[in-house]
C-alpha cells in the first residue's frame, strides 16, 4: 500500500523528521534547534512551527512544512501568525529572521506566497520537495513575480482622425484585433474636440501578465515594431503591443512620432480643446469590472497621485487626499507628494517637518502643479497673466483644526536678466534641445537652477486658520524683503523686453495653458 506524502512517509511528521536529520539538503549548513517549536501567545491561540534552525550567519530559519493542496492554502496564516509571535516572544529583530516554506503542491501556493514574500519584512523562500527512486529530492522553487508596479504602462499613444467615421472606424478594428486575446488589456478613450480641432483618441494598454508573454510577443513579433531605442524599460513588451495595435488600422491620421506620444501633462493640457467622452475596453476585460470606469482611468492617465519616482513619473499634477489613520495608503500618497516635491530640499523639509505634528485622524488634501522648464513658464506668462511656476498646497482639516500651507517661488524684486537666448543656451546647450525636452516623456532631469539664476527662491506659507496666524517661510538665503505679490506675473511685468526674447526662442512651441486651480 502506498504511503501519503511522496509513497516514502505516512504523514507530515515523517517527512518533517527526516527532512530534520539532515536540513542540508534544503540549504547548506543549517543546523537544527528544534522541531515542533511553540511560540506563544498572550492575547490570543499560539501555536507550533515544524522546524526552526539557524543558518550559517547566525540567522534564524523557520521552517515550514505541507504536503496538501488543502494544507498550502492554510500555509499564509500561518506563517504570518508564527513570524510575528517569534520576533515577540523570542525578541529577534526582523532582519535575523529567514521562513522557509517546503510543499510538495504548489498550485495554490505560488501566487500567494510570492504576494506575501514581497510584503513580509523577513525574507521568505519557497521550496519544492519531490520523491525520485525512494530518494528526497528539495529544490528551490521559483515563485512568479506578482508586480507591485504601476499596472498601466506610460507608453500611451494620442490618434487623430478626420472624421467621426473614421474615428469609429479605427475603434472597430482595434476592438476585433484584441477580440480574442486573453489576459491582455488595452483601451481607447475618444476624444471630441471643443472648437474647430482634430477628432483624437487615446490608447493605453495595461502591464502583460507573465503567464501571456510568450503568446503575446509570437503574435505581434514583427521586426518593424521593434524600436530602435524603447523610451521605458520593464515596459517593451506594451510598447510593442502598441505599435502593433496601432498598425491594425489605416484609418489614424500620420503624425509626427512626438505628437502621438503622450504623456500626464498632455493629456491634462488637451483639456482645454477636447473632452475625453468615451472609454472603449479592448481585449480581456472581467464581466464584473466595477473599478475601471471612464473617471477612473482619467484620473490614472493624468498620474495625479503616482510617485515621482515610478515608471509613470507624475511631472505635472498632483492630488490626492488622505490621512495618516489610512494606514499604508498615507504612506504612499505622503510618499508619492514628497517624490513630487523632493526636488526642492527646502519644501522637502517643510513638508516632513509639518508632517510629523499631523494627528492621526486629520485629512490631508495634497496638491502640486510642476513647472520643470522655467523658460516655457515665462513663454506661457507673457500671454497669460495667469500662468505659475511650482507650486503646492496641503490643506489639513480635522476635529478643531483646520492648516493650511502653500509653496512656491518668490521673484526678489531685484535681479534684471539679460540675453535670455544665451541664458537658455547655457543651460539646454541649444534651443533645439530646449524644444525637444518640453515635449520629452521621459526625461528627469530638474532645472532649478534657472530659477535662482532669475532671483527666484522658494518659500512655504503656513496659515493657522483656527489659530489666525499666517507665517512666511524661506531658506536662510532668501532676501529679507520676500512677499508674495513678487511672483511670476510680477517678474514677466518687470522685464518685458527679456521675457519677449524667450517667448520669440521658444515661438514654434506652443503655450498649451490650462488654468492652475
Amino acid at each position: 500500500m502506498s504511503k501519503a506524502v511522496l509513497g516514502l512517509f505516512d504523514n507530515e511528521d515523517e517527512l518533517r523528521d527526516y527532512l530534520a536529520k539532515d536540513l542540508t539538503i534544503i540549504e547548506p549548513e543549517l543546523v537544527l534547534i528544534g522541531t515542533n517549536f511553540i511560540v506563544d501567545n498572550p492575547i490570543g491561540s499560539g501555536g507550533a512551527f515544524d522546524i526552526l534552525a539557524r543558518d550559517r550567519f547566525g540567522n534564524f530559519v523557520i521552517i515550514e512544512i505541507k504536503r496538501s493542496e488543502q494544507a498550502a492554502r492554510h500555509a499564509l496564516h500561518e506563517l504570518s501568525k508564527y513570524i510575528a509571535l517569534f520576533m515577540e516572544d523570542q525578541k529577534v529583530d526582523s532582519h535575523r529572521i529567514r521562513c522557509f516554506v517546503v510543499s510538495t503542491h504548489w498550485r495554490e501556493l505560488d501566487v500567494p506566497l510570492s504576494f506575501f514574500q514581497d510584503l513580509c519584512p523577513v525574507q521568505v523562500k519557497g521550496f519544492e520537495v519531490k520523491a525520485h527512486n525512494q530518494t528526497v529530492i528539495v529544490q528551490e522553487r521559483p515563485l512568479p513575480q506578482v508586480s507591485l508596479e504601476s499596472r498601466l504602462s506610460p507608453d500611451m499613444r494620442f490618434s487623430f482622425f478626420d472624421s467621426p467615421e473614421s474615428q469609429r472606424g479605427y475603434c472597430d478594428d482595434l476592438h476585433l484585433a484584441l477580440r480574442d486575446v486573453p489576459h491582455v488589456r488595452a483601451a481607447l478613450i475618444v476624444m471630441e474636440p471643443i472648437a474647430e480641432r482634430e477628432r483624437m483618441s487615446l490608447l493605453c494598454a495595461w502591464r502583460v501578465p507573465d503567464l501571456v508573454m510568450d503568446d503575446v510577443k509570437e503574435r505581434i513579433f514583427n521586426p518593424e515594431f521593434e524600436e530602435e531605442h524603447y523610451l521605458f524599460p520593464g515596459w517593451e513588451l506594451e510598447t510593442d503591443l502598441c505599435d502593433w495595435l496601432e498598425d491594425q488600422s489605416s484609418k489614424a491620421g500620420v503624425v509626427l512620432g512626438s505628437d502621438s506620444r503622450a504623456t500626464p501633462e498632455k493629456v491634462e493640457n488637451y483639456k482645454a480643446h477636447h473632452r475625453y467622452i468615451q472609454l472603449v475596453k479592448l481585449g480581456d476585460w472581467p464581466r464584473n469590472d466595477l473599478v475601471n470606469n471612464l473617471a477612473e482611468v482619467m484620473r490614472c492617465l493624468e498620474a495625479k497621485d503616482v510617485s515621482g519616482k515610478s515608471n509613470r513619473a507624475n511631472r505635472h499634477h498632483f492630488t490626492k487626499t488622505s490621512s495618516k489613520s489610512a494606514g499604508k495608503a498615507w504612506d504612499y500618497a505622503s510618499g508619492a507628494f514628497e517624490a513630487f516635491i523632493g526636488h526642492n530640499p527646502f519644501w522637502l523639509s517643510m513638508y516632513r517637518q509639518m508632517a510629523s505634528e499631523i494627528p492621526e485622524e486629520a485629512t490631508v488634501q495634497f496638491a502640486g502643479f510642476d513647472m520643470r522648464h522655467f523658460y516655457y513658464a515665462v513663454h506661457q506668462g507673457v500671454e497669460y497673466h495667469q500662468a505659475e511656476l511650482s507650486m503646492f498646497s496641503i490643506t489639513i482639516t480635522g476635529s478643531d483644526l483646520h492648516t493650511t500651507a502653500v509653496g512656491g517661488w518668490i521673484w526678489d524684486g531685484l535681479t534684471r536678466p539679460q540675453n535670455a537666448r544665451a541664458n537658455i543656451e547655457q543651460t539646454y546647450g541649444n534651443l533645439a534641445t530646449l524644444w525637444v525636452l518640453l515635449h520629452s516623456a521621459v526625461d528627469q532631469e530638474r532645472y532649478e537652477s534657472v530659477y535662482e539664476q532669475h532671483g527666484f527662491f522658494p518659500y512655504v506659507l503656513v496659515n493657522d486658520l483656527t489659530n489666525k496666524s499666517t507665517k512666511l517661510y524661506g531658506p536662510d538665503n532668501a532676501p529679507s524683503h520676500g512677499s508674495i505679490s513678487l511672483s511670476l506675473r510680477a517678474f514677466v511685468a518687470a522685464n518685458p523686453e527679456y521675457c519677449d526674447e524667450v517667448s520669440q526662442c521658444l515661438e514654434p512651441i506652443p503655450r498649451n495653458f490650462a488654468s492652475v486651480s
